[in-house]
């Protein structure tokens, strides 16, 4: 029974970095879907969904879900009421392939910017641009999102600004 156990195990888990990057952009495919589990300092742990459909050889649809599990972007004393951000968007290929720019327009579920004492969907809208590249030797990947809070109930409403640059050498 332990064999069957670890085997099961190596086969689900160990699989997972063999086909976890990919050395091309997702341009010209017929879909992806991806299930992550990111921890950071600024963040926290959180889960999220990232999907792309291919409507054409020059276009993707992509889709997201992001569930924010750090205590403070809710009800920090119950722990509820916890951030939820989903969104979709366009994949555009450039440069045969080496650029894809994917901006997106997301919507954040809960109670962070608002300040509520309960929870509601379509707290904020979030439209975001996310441009990788991707040459022989060099990629990189670069993000901007803006939170913007769509409750006028709070005299105190919380917008944000997220942004990264990420370079690397091959």
């Amino acid at each position: 029974m332990k064999t069957k156990v670890v085997t099961l195990f190596l086969l689900c888990f160990g699989m997972q970095t063999a086909i976890a990057q990919s050395d091309t952009l997702p341009a010209k495919n017929p879909g992806t879907f991806l299930v992550q589990i990111k921890q950071d300092n600024a963040l926290g742990f959180y889960p999220g969904v990232f999907g792309s459909l291919g409507i054409n050889p020059d276009l993707d649809f992509t889709f997201y879900a992001v569930f924010w599990t750090n205590p403070t972007f809710g009800t920090a004393s119950a722990g509820t009421n916890l951030w939820t951000e989903t969104g979709i968007g366009l994949g555009l290929p450039a440069l045969d392939g080496s650029l894809y720019f994917n901006p997106s327009l997301g919507f954040t579920h809960g109670n962070l910017q608002s300040g509520n004492a309960q929870g509601v969907i379509g707290e904020g809208v979030a439209p975001s641009l996310l441009i990788l590249y991707l040459e022989d030797r060099f990629e990189a990947e670069g993000f901007f999102i803006y939170y913007k809070n769509l409750r006028s109930d709070n005299p105190n409403p919380v917008d944000y600004i997220i942004y990264w640059l990420y370079p690397g050498i091959r």
